[in-house]
């Protein structure tokens, strides 16, 4: 159960590398500044995480299922694409958290990454 990834760090590794507090990316405003990264963290979490539409939806925000359905198809029609750079960096910032939450527990810091302009 310890090497598993959460929304927290997904949410973590996704505010980190963008630039955006936690919580913006949880919160209800909807400046493209945000949306996006909001979108890209709702397929990260669909994608590594057993967590269902619903579930996502609740835990960014209280948002409907649907709006986390619309941001995976645009993460996928658009953004992956648009921001694979920005996008492998939260991968890897999510897979060394989760080995270092498996190695040594649950209670560490982690290194933030600011984005390349």
């Amino acid at each position: 159960m310890g090497d598993r990834v959460t929304l927290e760090m997904i949410a973590q590794a996704v505010s980190d590398v963008w630039g955006v507090s936690l919580r913006d990316l949880r919160g209800k405003r909807r400046f493209a500044s945000i949306v996006v990264p909001r979108q890209i963290a709702f397929a990260l979490a669909r994608a590594h995480t057993d967590h269902s539409f619903p579930v996502i939806g609740q835990w960014f925000g209280d948002r409907d299922h649907t709006t986390v359905i619309h941001g995976i198809r645009r993460y996928e029609r658009e953004l992956r694409d648009l921001h694979s750079d920005l996008i492998a960096q939260v991968e890897r910032l999510i897979e060394q958290r989760r080995r270092a939450t498996f190695i040594r527990g649950p209670v560490m810091t982690f290194q933030t990454v600011r984005k390349v302009a």
